[in-house]
């Protein structure tokens, strides 16, 4: 059954906060924390820039300048239409000064749909994207040059004109015409120039505009550590913050390290989470999917715009991120509640009949279920009756299936070994619940097999109970921190 998410919802949602959820917020923060501070790499593993460049249809250098999402033809998912501006080419045939990148997730009427380790672009977001081509043949921001990015997060490699750098999940490139010649001698042809990057769109030369000194950064509050997502402020103190008697061409950031990538890339904080911004302070809400990395990354980091240089100072201390509450990221830290949808208290995940069918697998899953539910007391239950279903999408039912190879696109992003898809829904336009869920598994992960345990996993195996751990915390509505020192 589907279900047209254009209009209000009027389903029994009795919200299952209460006694469950307290224990929830109040006890299990260090077991919980312990269980999504699993290396957030081990759910994604690398794809080598030589693999991603053969599987790439389309190669482009650009940026982000709008966003959309919209529904796919089949009603299954919701995508998000990211228009580039492009820079250049190497592979693939671009007609035009734009070209279409699709993205898993968005909101479209009242719903929401977040997929774990998806690719998310802010708008201005600046690099290189290797894509496949969009098998669909129009999206509302046009029909050309349409593309998706088939690796999830390692579809792009984020650039730093100013620091000449580069960096994905996995990689740091500390040369950016290195980069880009690699990238055209690997595809066996020199790129297209469409447009300089260090031109705006009015022609002014970008090392034409002045140099500012780097923002400095004094101190922070509160200090130690703090948690995402939940609406805990934090005030950056120092100068340079670019306001009242000192101002920018463009406006600086603030941004994290992105846990989804283990700190690889950063997260900026949205314009809905400031609170106040003078040239000496920057008062902001802790937004939900930021972490606190190890080494070199532990870090919040103040950036100018390129406009003024685009150098930054960071925070220092290194500021902890304990753990991450997800919340819908449409404003300021609206939090989705878990609900009461099959009348007894939660949820009915429904088995898949070939992911049913493998008594070691689900046990290994269902051992990692009873581990969440002996912990936080939220109610996910198994339907004794498996589904014929094999693709997520939003048709009530939370399903847990095996990657069958035939979706459109693919159930699991290339590069990744597990997602879970989120679909929260709303009734008047603020208020969000987690309507179902659906958990898809690779076939193949990190290239060879699952392990369903109890023995060790072995060489060319990967533990499944583990994953399973983790990509249920994203169903408990939690995202991930980084930490590799947990298990």
């Amino acid at each position: 059954m589907k279900i047209d998410y254009t209009y209000t919802q009027t389903k029994n949602v009795r919200y299952i906060y209460m006694k469950t959820m307290r224990l929830f917020a109040g006890l299990c923060h260090a077991f919980l924390f312990f269980l999504l501070a699993i290396n957030v790499k081990a759910q994604i593993y690398p794809l080598s820039l030589e693999e991603r460049i053969n599987r790439a249809e389309f190669i482009i250098e650009g940026r982000v300048i709008r966003k959309e999402s919209f529904w796919n033809e089949n009603r299954t998912a919701i995508f998000t239409a990211n228009e580039i501006l492009v820079y250049k080419s190497y592979k693939g045939t671009v007609n035009g000064e734009t070209a279409i990148l699709m993205t898993q997730g968005g909101k479209v009427g009242n719903l929401l749909i977040k997929v774990s380790n998806a690719l998310e672009l802010p708008l201005g977001a600046e690099g290189i994207f290797l894509a496949t081509v969009w098998p669909e043949p129009s999206t509302p921001l046009g029909d050309k040059n349409l593309m998706y990015a088939y690796a999830a997060e390692q579809s792009f490699i984020a650039l730093n004109y100013n620091a000449n750098t580069g960096r994905d999940p996995f990689n740091t490139f500390r040369d950016i015409a290195q980069l880009q010649n690699r990238i055209s001698s690997l595809v066996g042809r020199p790129y297209n120039i469409h447009k300089d990057p260090f031109v705006f769109e009015d022609e002014t030369p970008k090392n034409k505009i002045r140099g500012m000194a780097a923002p400095m950064i004094t101190s922070y509050a509160p200090p130690g550590g703090s948690f995402a997502g939940g609406g805990q402020a934090m005030t950056i103190f120092g100068s340079g913050f670019c306001n009242g008697n000192n101002p920018c061409l463009g406006q600086p950031t603030v941004q994290f390290p992105n846990p989804n990538d283990g700190g690889a890339t950063l997260i900026t904080i949205p314009p809905g989470n400031i609170n106040v911004w003078t040239d000496g302070i920057i008062s902001f809400t802790i937004p939900t999917e930021v972490a606190s990395a190890n080494g070199a990354t532990n870090h919040i980091i103040v950036t100018q715009s390129a406009a003024d240089g685009g150098l930054s100072n960071t925070t220092s201390p290194p500021f902890t991120i304990h753990y991450n509450l997800i919340n819908t990221g449409l404003g300021n830290n609206i939090r989705p509640a878990l609900v009461n949808t099959n009348g007894i208290g939660g949820y009915t995940i429904r088995y898949n009949a070939n992911f049913a069918s493998n008594t070691p697998r689900v046990q290994a899953f269902e051992r990692a279920l009873e581990t969440w539910r002996c912990a936080t007391l939220v109610k996910f239950d198994v339907d004794c009756q498996t589904t014929s279903l094999t693709c997520n999408a939003p048709d009530e039912n939370n399903l847990v299936a095996m990657d069958p190879g035939n979706c459109t696109p693919a159930a699991v992003a290339a590069g990744a070994i597990a997602q879970t898809h989120l679909y929260f829904a709303t009734c008047n336009g603020t208020d969000y619940y987690l309507d179902e869920f659906d958990i898809m598994f690779s076939n193949t992960p990190h290239g060879g097999t699952w392990n369903y345990g109890p023995a060790a996993t072995g060489a060319g195996q990967t533990d499944f109970e583990s994953s399973a751990l983790h990509q249920l915390g994203r169903a408990h509505l939690l995202g991930a921190v980084i930490n590799t020192n947990a298990a």
